[in-house]
């Protein structure tokens, strides 16, 4: 799952991925028995934890 998240300034949400070094649209994935609205929330809230 990949969300493509913007704000109010047409700013778009993009992760610092370590492995490769590159910025990357959050992703993730879908856990069991959760629906994809869900997922899209689950993971944009983790990718900006961090």
């Amino acid at each position: 799952m990949t969300a493509f998240v913007r704000d109010g300034q047409d700013r778009v949400l993009l992760i610092h991925r370590t492995d490769n070094d590159l910025w990357a649209l959050p992703c993730g994935a879908q856990e069991f028995g959760e629906y994809i609205a869900e997922t899209v929330v689950r993971e944009t809230k983790e990718a900006n934890r961090h």
